[in-house]
């Protein structure tokens, strides 16, 4: 199937320092995370970022570099929800972001396992930097509220 969901690099704080990297919902499985989910109950979720559950999985926001071509693609099995463009038909064929396990997942998770199951693609966007907080607003931008 053609192109359907695209996911960002994620939330960034002030720097670009790879150790400022916040999100960890967007990622490509390893075989070290499918043996974990396989030896848990199928309705514990994974959680990334938890010495518990060391999946081994690489995340998109550790592939890129903010100076590479924005336009390069990855494709995914997790997506976090900082940045997401989905198709409509994706949500039309009944896919959701389940608030329960699913795979051994939820949420944004648990979507792109879905969307993949169903034979959709999950694409990352490793080199596009989406900005969470306090982006160093130029004067004026805000008004009288302060950047938070």
């Amino acid at each position: 199937m053609e192109l359907q969901i695209s996911g960002s690099t994620g939330t960034r704080m002030a720097a670009i320092s790879k150790a400022d990297v916040l999100d960890y919902n967007s990622w490509k499985e390893s075989d070290k995370g499918l043996k974990l989910a396989a030896s848990l109950d199928k309705d514990t979720i994974l959680v990334e970022g938890y010495k518990e559950f060391d999946t081994g999985r690489e995340y998109l926001a550790k592939m890129g570099d903010w100076r590479n071509n924005k336009d390069e693609e990855v494709e995914l099995d997790g997506v976090g929800g900082v940045n997401i463009l989905v198709k409509a038909d994706v949500h039309r064929a009944g896919i959701n972001f389940p608030c329960y396990a699913f795979e051994n997942q939820a949420e944004t998770e648990g979507f792109a396992k879905m969307a993949k199951r169903a034979g959709y693609q999950v694409i990352g966007l490793p080199n596009y930097v989406v900005w969470h907080i306090d982006t160093q607003e130029k004067a004026g931008n805000l008004a009288d509220r302060p950047a938070y």
